[in-house]
């Protein structure tokens, strides 16, 4: 995910460093103004793209000329100050599910809350299409104020209660006069241990880019089970014990640390390691991962049922 076709060139340059050819380069700030565009294609790339009214914005995604794709302009969402483009990609294997993929750019306004209820109906929509989806822009919401902005907070809360997830958590855009912002994000709900996120250190735009890595295989999906605490062994005042011997040991009250988070990062590292042997990692049975998609619904909730 980056920014503005002017920079096409270099986007080209990054893949051959790289040694890559990704499925998806998904831009925003393209500013064109008319479908017939000079100098944007990119060798072995489909370009689609969606324009912005104004003289900034629009938003573009090239895809391998490997896939097979549908656009969705159904998804497309239908707010003031907001260029989205989604595409459906075709898969070979029946049982696997479809995936969508979108990119969206909101225009830097402070009413987010049309664009906030938008988006929290399209990820209702994925949802009851039962479809994987990796959505990716620059949004213009800085999750780093989660804390102290009500509407962030809701928001990101809509979001997670939807089975999405936000994994990029570091800021994208650097000024002198204005403080780092993680205005760049990727929207997903497939959650998997050789899925990989993060920011690449090159001078694309004014943006970093931001890039994600998925497995898709549908044998790996089947086998794949969450791990969850075996407490079949476990005795609460031996493990209280060692944490209290620990904490002794470490010393954390004395400590003349001034980074609260290298003390916090030392302790939880410290507690899992007591916890590993008191009660060690498993892999959940079926009946136990069957439960997982509806964690709310208990035993007690279904015998009054």
């Amino acid at each position: 995910m980056t920014k503005s076709t002017n920079s096409k060139h270099k986007i080209d340059t990054f893949c051959s460093m790289c040694n890559v050819s990704p499925d998806f380069i998904a831009i925003s700030e393209t500013k064109l103004k008319s479908k017939r565009c000079t100098n944007i294609q990119i060798l072995n790339y489909n370009f689609v793209h969606v324009d912005s009214l104004t003289n900034a914005g629009g938003v573009g995604l090239y895809v391998n000329k490997k896939l097979q794709y549908t656009v969705r302009q159904d998804l497309e969402l239908p707010i003031d100050g907001c260029e989205s483009l989604f595409i459906e990609v075709k898969s070979n294997n029946v049982s696997s599910k479809k995936c969508v993929v979108g990119m969206i750019y909101r225009h830097p306004s402070p009413n987010s809350q049309a664009f906030q209820l938008a988006f929290t109906n399209l990820l209702e929509i994925m949802h009851s299409e039962k479809s994987n989806y990796i959505i990716g822009g620059d949004i213009n919401l800085k999750f780093l104020k989660y804390q102290i902005d009500t509407h962030i907070t809701i928001y990101v809360n809509s979001i997670l209660s939807l089975g999405c997830i936000s994994p990029i958590s570091k800021p994208t855009k650097f000024s002198s006069t204005h403080q780092p912002s993680p205005l760049d994000h990727i929207y997903t709900n497939i959650i998997d241990d050789n899925t990989t996120t993060g920011i690449a250190h090159y001078g694309i735009s004014h943006h970093l880019p931001i890039f994600a890595s998925f497995n898709f295989h549908p044998k790996c999906a089947k086998k794949y089970r969450p791990k969850i605490r075996c407490l079949k062994n476990f005795d609460l005042p031996s493990f209280l014990e060692d944490l209290n011997t620990a904490l002794f040991d470490h010393d954390f009250h004395n400590q003349n640390n001034s980074d609260i988070n290298i003390t916090c990062n030392n302790f939880i590292l410290m507690f899992n390691n007591i916890l590993d042997q008191h009660a060690p990692l498993r892999f959940a049975s079926r009946k136990e991962t069957r439960s997982f998609h509806k964690p709310w619904l208990t035993k007690g909730l279904l015998t009054s049922l």
